[in-house]
């Protein structure tokens, strides 16, 4: 039986409070192969397997991932995606997340954006952020 909440909305929200102080950013909780309108960011749950179960095999833990992608467009294109990655870092480790992989600048098929990649995870069970 799952007894852990995943917090993927709850996580989206808090996310999302600290990116609107970008001007003109959208955002999203959707994978999405290249955004429309930038710059752009999003952040989407890669997995919450179980960690921990007590005796009766409820699960007490989990450990929910999450990517962010980072878009910029035009002029200083890389050092906008990364203020953007590094806004959303911010964010991530005041909820207890670690970077577990990047910032990587991943390269497209359209040379003129910036796609900025950073992974998050961290042992979650089921407190508030």
């Amino acid at each position: 039986m799952i007894t852990v909440k995943n917090p993927v909305l709850d996580v989206f929200e808090k996310w999302l409070s600290n990116m609107q102080s970008i001007k003109g950013i959208t955002c999203s909780m959707q994978k999405s192969a290249i955004p429309n309108k930038y710059p752009y960011s999003t952040i989407y749950m890669m997995g919450a397997p179980g960690n921990k179960w007590d005796l009766d095999g409820n699960e007490s833990a989990i450990i929910p991932a999450f990517q962010v992608d980072s878009y910029a467009k035009g002029q200083k294109a890389l050092s906008k995606a990364y203020e953007i990655d590094n806004i959303s870092h911010q964010a991530m480790t005041e909820m207890g997340f670690r970077r577990t992989y990047g910032p990587e600048q991943i390269e497209g098929s359209d040379k003129t954006v910036v796609r900025v990649v950073s992974r998050y995870n961290r042992l979650y069970c089921g407190e508030s952020f």
